[in-house]
């Protein structure tokens, strides 16, 4: 499997981007499966996809070391933390949201004053 991981990263074998359509077939239906039982979010789960997918064709596993163990814990690893990222980013957008509907406090106050109108 490392073999092909290493092809798949190398864009200046004859075979790179049958090495990477190869590892995508393979472990992208696990990559969005583990995703999506970890999300529990259809749409959550295809962007961690997308972003992997992305990551993946972008080079961005070619330092991954075979000798820290197997490839599949390595995507495992990386889906962790993607998920993660994702995670935080989806609470931040709520919280941004759930900030942007709330009325402020004094806000008829400040926009009477503005306006030279005195309220008591």
């Amino acid at each position: 499997m490392w073999s092909i991981v290493r092809q798949a990263h190398n864009p200046e074998t004859n075979d790179f981007q049958q090495a990477q359509r190869e590892l995508l077939n393979r472990y992208g239906g696990a990559v969005r499966r583990y995703a999506l039982a970890a999300l529990r979010n259809e749409e959550a789960a295809d962007d961690v996809f997308q972003e992997f997918a992305l990551r993946f064709v972008r080079g961005d596993f070619g330092k991954a070391n075979p000798d820290k163990g197997r490839f599949r814990s390595f995507v495992k690893t990386t889906i962790y933390h993607l998920r993660q990222r994702s995670t935080q980013g989806r609470r931040r957008f709520a919280r941004t949201r759930r900030n942007q509907q709330r009325p402020r406090k004094n806000s008829m106050v400040n926009c009477s004053l503005k306006a030279g109108a005195m309220i008591y």
